[in-house]
């Protein structure tokens, strides 16, 4: 984990001499808080998930986690975003072929994690997530026209090194 957070310590910007220093940048960054906060949830509930998919199986507990899931999504948009669920809607509704094969796009990646977590320790399976950081960083400078795509790339190298040494200890 050390290493994917030097990882990410190198993606922040050079500092600028009224700036205080990179890692306070990093650990200051809203987005930064938030993605370290999802990693611990994930991580948490990955453990939760190997029991469900243990005691139930893949599938089973694929279905009662978008079952479970849906009814939260709604009462979080609703409470979260009382005023623009009709506007939403309404911007969907144009988008809907995309948004169907997204949502089964992502029904399948999240089944076929379950199959994962079914086979493997959970430890490996996380480690394993650190591998797709290559392809995420090509698919930030094609599909979002990223720049500084040869410092992503290296440190996504560094963070998949921490994700390769959890396999291979």
């Amino acid at each position: 984990m050390l290493i994917i957070i030097v990882g990410s310590f190198f993606l922040m910007p050079p500092v600028r001499a009224h700036q205080a220093n990179r890692l306070i940048n990093l650990l200051s960054d809203k987005g930064v808080r938030a993605r370290f906060l999802s990693i611990v949830l994930f991580s948490v509930g990955t453990i939760f998930l190997k029991k469900s998919v243990g005691d139930g199986g893949a599938l089973a507990t694929m279905i009662f986690w978008s079952l479970i899931g849906l009814p939260l999504i709604l009462i979080s948009n609703y409470f979260f975003l009382p005023h623009k669920i009709q506007q939403e809607i309404k911007a969907t509704k144009p988008h809907l072929y995309s948004i169907l094969l997204i949502g089964l796009m992502v029904f399948f990646m999240q089944y076929l994690t379950l199959l994962l977590l079914e086979n493997m320790l959970v430890a490996y399976a996380l480690a394993l997530f650190q591998l797709s950081m290559v392809m995420q960083v090509f698919i930030g400078y094609r599909v979002f026209n990223e720049k500084n795509i040869l410092r992503k790339l290296l440190v996504s190298i560094v963070m998949m090194l921490g994700g390769l040494l959890v396999l291979v200890a």
